[in-house]
């Protein structure tokens, strides 16, 4: 909306999109996530909590 109305202009947005795409790569650099996620653990983890959804709405 900014562009549109005046605000900034496209080559402040180029510049604001290039200064955040150095700030992505420092931090992906940094950062302490494995490259890729652990799927089994997060399977795991997805099927306890439906089990426990299903076992709170079971009727007594």
């Amino acid at each position: 909306m900014a562009v549109r109305e005046g605000a900034l202009s496209w080559d402040e947005v180029t510049a604001w999109r290039n200064a955040l795409a150095v700030r992505l790569d420092a931090a992906l650099a940094d950062s302490p996530l494995p490259d890729e996620p652990d799927r089994a653990r997060v399977e795991d983890w997805l099927a306890s909590v439906r089990r426990r959804s299903l076992d709170a709405e079971a009727p007594m």
